[in-house]
This record gives C-alpha cells, structure tokens and sequence, in this order.
C-alpha cells in the first residue's frame, strides 16, 4: 500500500474468475490467516473474534457444534470464506452472515488498522461497505450471541441435514461451478421484466411448481426444472456441448464442461447478461482489467 503498488485480495476463490494468462499482480490469499476464539461470555451472550480466512463450513459448524448455538445453519453449504461472506453479505436459508456481527477489523487504503461498527458496514443484499473500499483487507470479524440461542445439538443437527438435503436436490452438486451467477433471491423473477417471453416462463414456472408440490413430489419437480433450463438454454444460446452450460438445477448457475479457460467462462456469461439486458446485478467477480 505504502509503495503504491497494486494487489489483489483472495480467500477460496468460490465467487472470483480471473481472466486467462499471465497476472504480474501480487495475489493476497488470506485462506491461512483462521484462527477463532471466544472472547468472553457474559451472562447474555457469547463473542467470538473470527479470522477472515477461515472458511464459512468450519465456522458455522464451530458456533453450531462446538457451542450448540442456533442461528447460522443455513450457511453450512456456503464455500467461500468469512471474508468473501462479510464482502457480499452472505446470507442462505435465512440464516445471515450480518445478523451477529458487531465490528470488522480492516486494514484501510492508508495501511492503518481500523474497527468499523456493524452499522458502518452499510449491509444490503449481497453488497456491503467493502465494494466502495476496494483497497482495504478485511482482518477479522467480532460476533456476539445472544444465549437464548443456545440449543440442543439434535435441534441443530435436524437445521443443517434440512439445509443439507435441501441444496443436494435443488442446486447444483455434480459439476465444478462458480456458484450463484448474479445477486438475486429469484432470478426467473427478476429477469421476468426484461420481456413478455420470460415474464410468461416464469408465469408458467410458478404455476407448474404449485401443481407438482400439491399432487406429485421433488423428483418430479427436479425434472420440470431441468427442462426448464432446456428452455432458457436455447434463449441464451448456450449449447449443451458449450464449455460452460448452464447447471440443470438452476438458470443462476454456470457448471464447468470440461474447460481449462476462464475467458470461457466469462464469454458465456456476458452472453447471458446480453439476453437478460444486464438487468441484474453479477454475484460472481470477473477480474478481467488486471495487469
């Protein structure tokens, strides 16, 4: 920082593509630096001090299965790291990265090593303070837990198996894939605007996903949303012998098919971005502009 020289901070790399070639840019991978630890426990609640390279699984299934405490289950099956999920506010089965949080220690553009408050992390949907700051290092994360929270382990264990079973049938398990591709609850319904054609297949997916809950089951709706995605294929013009395809879960996911380039991957998916008229928001991070 002090040197003017340019960087770039990683943790898992779950959610960033960099473009093809050769990169002169010296790489932060902050996946060493996770160390955790209980602070104090007052008579109310418990704080912890959480590293930003440890990883969401290991932290989760700490607070869960170390401390038996309830509230972040749904986050199990994230990949990224604590500071990828603070960055984009991470939040999956309304379990919320921001929910305990209380401060974020950074290191700034000006290299001095600062605590930012939970209401100066300016949290929003897959967005937070850090978009703006983009030469800060987030260090690490102070929570605190209410001890209402505290549950038994048979209560947490049925929360996570749910959460588990649930992404194992309706996202994406069996390919390499980049993720949720952009920063939406809903994709077939925020993209519905763009034109009448998706406005009527997201008509028509609500309604067949009402009539399969109430007289079929989820093997049967995991077929109608594979063909679903058929569909939206041929909008996109993306074939199945592609080198990135859209997964057969969900149009908001893009599965590796076999590729060793990255271009590939940011090809289709400003192919995609044309034909929903870049309506919405990437969640995924292209770094493409870097020396």
């Amino acid at each position: 920082m002090k040197n003017g020289i340019n960087y770039f901070v990683v943790g898992n790399l779950s959610n960033i593509i960099f473009r093809d070639g050769l990169i002169k840019t010296p790489i932060i991978n902050l996946n060493k630096y996770k160390d955790i630890k209980i602070e104090q426990t007052r008579e109310d609640n418990i704080k912890l001090q959480v590293c930003s390279g440890l990883s969401i699984f290991k932290f989760v299934n700490f607070v869960s299965r170390n401390l038996n405490i309830s509230g972040l289950e749904g986050l199990i099956g994230i990949p990224g790291t604590l500071g990828g999920a603070i960055y984009m506010n991470a939040s999956s089965y309304d379990s919320y990265i921001s929910e305990y949080i209380k401060e974020v220690e950074i290191i700034d553009q000006n290299s001095h090593i600062i605590n930012l408050k939970k209401e100066d992390l300016e949290m929003q949907w897959r967005s937070s303070i850090f978009h703006k700051m983009k030469n800060s290092i987030i260090l690490s994360a102070t929570f605190e837990f209410p001890k209402k929270n505290l549950s038994n382990s048979e209560f947490i264990n049925r929360k996570i198996e749910k959460t588990r079973n649930h992404r194992s049938k309706f996202q994406e398990k069996a390919f390499p894939n980049l993720g949720s591709l952009f920063a939406t609850k809903d994709l077939y319904i925020d993209i519905s605007n763009s034109n009448y054609f998706y406005k009527f297949l997201n008509i028509f997916n609500k309604i067949l996903t009402k009539i399969i809950l109430k007289f079929s089951n989820d093997n049967s709706l995991i077929i109608f949303r594979k063909n679903l995605v058929l569909i939206y294929s041929l909008i996109f013009n993306i074939r199945s012998e592609d080198p990135f395809k859209l997964s057969d879960r969900t149009i908001n996911c893009l599965i590796n098919n076999g590729s060793t380039s990255a271009n590939e991957a940011i090809k289709t998916i400003k192919k995609i971005q044309q034909k929903i008229k870049y309506s919405q928001k990437l969640e995924n991070i292209i770094i493409e502009e870097i020396e």
